[in-house]
């Protein structure tokens, strides 16, 4: 296609163009020395060293293409231009025939790109099958624990070079990839989506969103301790709720225990009058030949741990002495292994409380 000085407008859809990669050879060439307004869609361009090539004889000559919707692939260049920056050639949502991209001056190591030539969004795959490849990612969601640290989670977006969130409530910078984010206004005002802006090196914007979630896990009659559901090792459907000191939660974390309710029916609620100090639990229960003992204490304290059996006979002296802050763990076997639906009664004693649990052995 050629004209001398005039304006040429050029469609071009649902066309198969294919080439046998002969050097020199064009799909589709735009050469002008006046104007070409080429548009071209839902078509296949395959097997040439130039797919589409515009090309301007003079400063003054102009092509103008949109090459949307295309596969362009198996060509040395998809597209090649030696247009100005003035004039940006538009291909979006083309099948380069790389799920990577065009390569060239684009990412991937599909059909190859000149300069000039506006290749954002790019499809995963041959259209109309695939899908648009945008830039970045805004990162895993986050969920803030009101009343337990971090307070200021950080957020995590990749992939661009230009950044903009939004909203910004309660972020350290919102021009970045990774500012923290704090609890802001009211807990009814979450969850909250948050967007973020991302523009790539090749120029290309996209946006991802992620939900930023606040628990409020502050428990006590000061509200200076922590919720924590329960979970104990082998046995979760005994989880439960406790509300314990800042000090005790990390160890509780790392034995598979987590921040906020189980569920609201299992909440433990320290008495207003006489605050718990510690929390005790044993697994499994009914046990066979031992079971597990854990005891969870919210401050420095002396205490006693023993098991008595239904006539108050000591059966088992498990520990004497000064317990710290934090969870700590026995074992007690059996003494009558082998039998079923016994009953006992655990026992712990502080310089404060006395807690009783009923251990039963079974099958």
């Amino acid at each position: 296609m050629e004209s001398s000085r005039t304006t040429l407008s050029v469609s071009i859809d649902n066309s198969t163009i294919t080439g046998i990669n002969n050097p020199g050879c064009y799909g589709v060439p735009a050469w002008t020395a006046g104007t070409i307004d080429l548009d071209i869609t839902n078509s296949s361009i395959t097997y040439w060293e130039y797919g589409i090539l515009a090309y301007e004889y003079y400063s003054s000559s102009s092509v103008m293409t949109e090459a949307n919707y295309n596969n362009l692939s198996n060509n040395s260049w998809g597209f090649w231009t030696n247009a100005t920056s003035t004039a940006i050639q538009e291909a979006r949502y083309n099948w380069w025939g790389d799920a990577s991209g065009p390569s060239g001056v684009g990412p991937g190591t599909g059909d190859a790109v000149s300069a000039n030539v506006d290749f954002c969004y790019w499809l995963d795959a041959a259209y109309p099958d695939g899908n648009p490849v945008y830039p970045g990612n805004a990162g895993e969601d986050v969920t803030i624990y009101y009343g337990y640290p971090p307070a200021n989670p950080q957020l995590n977006a990749s992939g661009g070079v230009d950044y903009s969130w939004s909203p910004i409530d309660g972020l350290s910078d919102p021009n970045i990839a990774d500012p923290t984010v704090s609890f802001y206004g009211e807990l009814t005002d979450y969850p909250k989506d948050y967007t973020v802006t991302i523009t790539d090196m090749y120029g290309c914007v996209g946006t991802d969103e992620l939900t930023v979630t606040v628990i409020d896990v502050r428990c006590g009659k000061k509200m200076n301790k922590v919720l924590v559901c329960k979970v104990p090792p082998g046995n979760p459907g005994n989880a439960h709720t406790i509300c314990v000191s800042r000090n005790a939660v990390p160890s509780l974390l790392k034995k598979g225990s987590y921040l906020g309710l189980c569920d609201k029916s299992s909440i433990i609620y320290e008495d207003e009058n006489d605050p718990e100090t510690f929390f005790v639990y044993a697994y499994p229960n009914p046990f066979k030949e031992a079971c597990t003992i854990e005891v969870s204490i919210t401050e420095l304290t002396s205490a006693r741990i023993q098991v008595v059996d239904l006539l108050g006979r000591n059966v088992g002296e498990i520990f004497e002495g000064n317990l710290d802050t934090g969870v700590h763990t026995f074992t007690w076997e059996n003494v009558n292994i082998g039998e079923t639906n016994s009953i006992y009664f655990l026992k712990v004693f502080t310089n404060k409380e006395t807690k009783i649990i009923k251990l039963m052995t079974g099958q």
